[in-house]
């Protein structure tokens, strides 16, 4: 008696599943404005508009790169098989197959890029604000407080220094 059965599994009924990826440079994520330079922008923006305190510059340090979740789509093949013989012997056979396959799209200029369904920003290592106006002790505290609140450090992470002329 031979039986075999094919089926998917429920999760390769949806065409997508995530397959997460590092990467610390990636020419398919090339952006014009990258996430470190958009927080860096965004903290002298901020900073900038504090009473007393103007030309305000960040540096801001990331531990490592971007990781990506790209779409992906996933394939499990199940096959079993039973066989008796005449003298009452019996084999069972069972296979499993998995097959993943990174999703591509086509670029502006046609080449094939992976399809990202999200970005993971990397965590801020140190920030150091350079500034006028921060020789005053208060504004230097304001400062710290500042950037200690957005970007979720502690406070030996910040450091703050006045501007030179």
């Amino acid at each position: 008696m031979l039986f075999s059965s094919f089926f998917i599994s429920s999760e390769s009924e949806r065409a997508e599943v995530y397959l997460e990826a590092e990467e610390t440079v990636s020419a398919f994520a090339s952006k014009e404005v990258t996430q470190e330079e958009k927080v860096e922008q965004e903290l002298e923006k901020i900073l900038n508009k504090i009473e007393g305190v103007s030309d305000v510059s960040v540096l801001v340090s990331f531990y490592a790169g971007p990781k990506y979740i790209y779409a992906v789509n996933y394939e499990e093949n199940f096959r079993e098989t039973e066989e008796r013989d005449r003298d009452g012997g019996s084999r069972d056979i069972v296979e499993k197959n998995n097959k993943d396959q990174i999703v591509l799209r086509r670029g502006e200029k046609g080449e094939e890029i992976p399809l990202i369904i999200e970005e993971i920003y990397p965590e801020v290592q140190a920030v150091l604000v350079v500034a006028r106006g921060v020789e005053q002790p208060v504004k230097k505290s304001q400062i710290v407080e500042a950037v200690k609140t957005i970007l979720d450090l502690p406070y030996h992470k910040v450091v703050v220094l006045p501007r030179g002329k």
